[in-house]
């Protein structure tokens, strides 16, 4: 299946399927993980277009989003451990061996921090991550 110009990848694991999209240019790859209940080419593909001429965009849908695996007795919440490592599934079965820029709206703000934090690399540095679970984190506390 083909949107604009990014063709669908499977990745089929022990526990179940994965779904990413990627433009093959040979370009420097860039990671862009999309919020809560949206889906990577939904939410960036205006992104992806715009920055096409100088990066081959990854455009991953997390898990229980667009048509990654849902969670399920595999997967018992939505664990950001569990997002980073679906994230390095699609990046190892993509054949990207070096880290790549990683940029998080929302949800997906989270998810890169935690990948940054799990998979650290000392030539990159982090900016300050706004996401959603650190606004519901600040609600909790009132």
């Amino acid at each position: 299946m083909q949107r604009n110009d990014y063709t669908t990848r499977t990745i089929t694991a022990a526990d179940g399927p994965h779904f990413a999209w990627q433009r093959k240019t040979g370009k420097e790859k860039l990671l862009l993980l999309h919020g809560y209940t949206g889906t990577g080419a939904l939410q960036w593909s205006k992104t992806a277009k715009l920055l096409g001429d100088t990066y081959d965009c990854i455009l991953p849908d997390l898990l229980s989003h667009g048509r990654s695996t849902k969670w399920d007795t595999t997967h018992t919440g939505e664990s950001l451990d569990d997002q980073v490592a679906h994230v390095i599934l699609i990046l190892d079965s993509l054949g990207v061996k070096e880290p790549i820029p990683v940029v998080g709206n929302s949800y997906g703000g989270g998810v890169a921090a935690r990948l940054a934090e799990l998979h650290p690399d000392p030539d990159q540095e982090a900016g300050d991550l706004r996401w959603i679970g650190e606004r519901l984190q600040r609600s909790a506390h009132r």
